[in-house]
């Protein structure tokens, strides 16, 4: 008899308590061998589960759950502990069932979830029939061995005896016994494909429940099973599908090696529209997928808990490719028709969807009918999460483009052979950014549409016959007591009084000049003017042509309540952006790195400034006073200050509004917009 140091070998064993089931499927695993090597046809297998009860809780703690597994009986009929097993079952890594997949570390698996193991074996041999007893414990392995013959019984019966549960496997367990079932069948699933698969039955020592594993696979799953095959890289792997009815778990592939499954993976990870169960004219059900290879039985590890197998692409075959293999089939053939439905009414509810909230995204429906079909079934029930994945398939297409809109400008070609193909590539990329731009354009030319009908909706009279206070135009052109550093570009609509102030590099709103950043301007001033708009770029009409400016021009804003019927002297608003003016020139400028500029470069920065008001009869006076000219369309005024640089334009609400209106017409008209005309 080999020996060897039991208890080193049995530490170097890994049991994770999530496998706290594996030490009974070791030991159910040996039963039904054992039936198949006696050769006899009418194996039974008996499993008895034995709970924690009020006379042995000594053992455990008063607190424990009484209903947790204590101890696990296993019996069956096979050929028994006779020598050559018995030798085999002492010795390590035995050889003895290599031929089917055995690591010979199977019972070692028990000392890692039980404190001890009895083994009672009745078996024959040349005709004499013998019963052996014996402990199976961690210090020695085998112990208190007892061997007599036994003709009195001439029956083979072997029982199996797990031990008080250790309690970190114990507690995930499951205490259920049609849980228990239900975990023992989809393990040993490939069995019961054979004909002589064994009789197990399931039985609970607390009260007389009882499961006959063989009715349960007659009942639920006999007859719903088909078989597939496909080979990578000259490894040939083999499919069986099963339909589990009266199933509370997920559809999912097994990876099985020696005949019992190893590794688990959901189906629904690899196909979105399987998160609710599938369903036939029989009812719904779990699709299991089991898949074995010879590949799977020579690359498993000795706990039998891990497969070895490449995660990513390599020589070898990979995960992956064994799994996405599966899916196409699973896709094209179990599933296909189910899929087909789920597909229908994905677009159905999409394409209503579109049409009726959201109709920037129509070209996707022709465009990109893949990308809708990727949307989760359960995502479409939900008008907020369908918006969202519309946006992300929206986002993705559009940095997609960009990507390629750059590789095709970088394969400009050399020679004017190339040039024809170059240019058809180049035609079937901006059908393509057209959709999206087409799209992007749409959302964003609504947004000026009402916008406009909100700043027309202010200078009307409102319910108590006033007009808005200009806090409200002001927060609608751009929100007060902000920055750039608060509103992007497209979050503000200075577009309404000029498209080029969209652009700038830095701009307050409604807030006192010595509160500026002081790489701006460093001025004690607590003058306060509504918007002042520092810009980056070069001005059509700018005196500065010089690249180390900090600003080719700033820009002021001042606006007055609509309809307002007098201004005194000291609130003339000509006088008052004359003021923000001066104050602006007269404060310490810096650059970005917080260096003066000279000033004779900030003396030649031109200075722009729009006063929006009405030209109630004083401000009229004022205007003309000061020789402003009047515009063509008689609704505004400027003048341009030659000796400071200063160019200041006053305009009505209502020129705002028409020249706003007359600059966007085309493009409301284009989107069959309501017209304000």
């Amino acid at each position: 008899m080999k020996k060897f140091n039991f208890k080193g070998r049995l530490r170097n064993i890994t049991l994770k308590p999530s496998n706290s089931f594996l030490p009974i499927y070791e030991a159910i695993i040996n039963s039904i061998q054992a039936i198949e090597n006696r050769g006899n046809n009418d194996g039974s297998i008996k499993i008895i589960f034995e709970r924690i009860t009020d006379g042995n809780l000594s053992l455990f703690d008063k607190s424990i759950n009484q209903n947790l597994i204590k101890n696990i009986i296993i019996s069956d009929n096979g050929i028994g502990f006779n020598e050559e097993n018995f030798n085999s079952f002492n010795t390590s890594d035995s050889d003895y069932k290599k031929s089917i997949g055995g690591k010979g570390i199977g019972r070692l698996i028990w000392l890692k979830a039980f404190e001890f193991v009895t083994i009672s074996s009745h078996y024959s041999e040349e005709k004499i029939f013998y019963k052996r007893i014996f402990k199976f414990i961690p210090e020695i392995g085998i112990s208190n061995e007892e061997l007599i013959k036994n003709n009195e019984n001439k029956k083979h019966f072997t029982e199996i005896k797990l031990n008080n549960f250790i309690e970190k496997y114990q507690k995930n367990f499951p205490t259920n016994l049609e849980t228990i079932a239900q975990n023992i069948i989809e393990h040993i699933l490939l069995y019961y494909i054979s004909n002589n698969n064994p009789n197990i039955v399931l039985y609970d020592s607390d009260n007389d429940n009882s499961i006959n594993l063989s009715e349960y696979y007659n009942n639920n799953i006999k007859g719903k099973y088909k078989k597939h095959g496909f080979n990578i890289k000259n490894e040939f792997f083999q499919i069986n599908l099963f339909k589990i009815y009266r199933s509370n778990r997920d559809s999912k592939i097994v990876f099985c090696a020696r005949n019992r499954e190893v590794i688990t993976f959901k189906i629904k990870k690899y196909i979105d529209d399987l998160s609710s169960k599938i369903s036939d004219e029989e009812g719904k059900y779990a699709l299991f997928v089991y898949v074995t290879s010879n590949y799977f039985d020579n690359n498993i590890n000795q706990e039998g808990t891990e497969i070895y197998i490449d995660e990513d692409d390599s020589f070898f075959v990979t995960k992956q490719e064994i799994i996405l293999e599966i899916i196409k089939y699973l896709k094209n053939n179990i599933l296909a028709e189910y899929l087909n439905e789920i597909k229908e009414e994905k677009i159905d509810i999409t394409k209503n969807f579109i049409t009726n909230d959201a109709p920037q995204y129509r070209y996707l429906l022709s465009q990109y009918p893949d990308e809708i079909d990727k949307i989760p079934y359960k995502s479409i029930k939900n008008k907020n999460e369908l918006n969202l994945e519309l946006f992300k398939i929206e986002s993705k297409i559009s940095w997609d483009l960009k990507e390629k809109g750059n590789k095709i400008l970088e394969a400009l070609p050399d020679n004017k052979d190339d040039l024809k193909q170059y240019r058809e590539e180049i035609k079937k990329f901006i059908e393509k950014e057209n959709e999206v731009g087409k799209a992007n354009l749409a959302k964003y030319v609504e947004h000026r549409n009402v916008i406009l009908k909100i700043l027309q909706k202010h200078m009307r009279l409102n319910d108590d016959e006033k007009y808005s206070l200009e806090e409200a135009i002001h927060e609608l052109i751009f929100p007060l007591k902000k920055s750039s550093d608060d509103i992007g570009y497209k979050k503000h609509n200075l577009w309404i009084i000029d498209e080029k102030l969209s652009y700038h590099k830095y701009l307050m709103s409604d807030k006192k000049l010595n509160t500026y950043p002081e790489d701006l301007i460093d001025t004690d001033s607590g003058d306060q003017p509504d918007i002042a708009v520092f810009n980056s770029f070069d001005n059509p009409i700018s005196l500065i042509e010089n690249d180390t400016k900090p600003f080719s021009s700033v820009v002021i804003f001042e606006f007055k309540r609509p309809m307002r019927n007098y201004y005194q002297e000291q609130y003339n608003p000509i006088i008052q952006i004359k003021r923000y003016m001066e104050t602006i020139r007269k404060g310490d400028f810096k650059d970005k790195d917080g260096i003066l500029i000279p000033p004779e470069v900030i003396k030649n920065t031109p200075f722009y400034a729009y006063v929006i008001c009405s030209l109630v009869s004083n401000v009229r006076e004022y205007l003309e006073n000061d020789d402003f000219t009047k515009t063509p369309d008689a609704l505004g005024f400027f003048k341009y200050y030659f000796n400071n640089n200063f160019y200041i334009e006053v305009l009505s609400y209502d020129k705002l509004l028409q020249d706003a209106k007359q600059r966007n017409k085309s493009l409301f008209d284009e989107l069959n917009l309501p017209s304000f005309f």
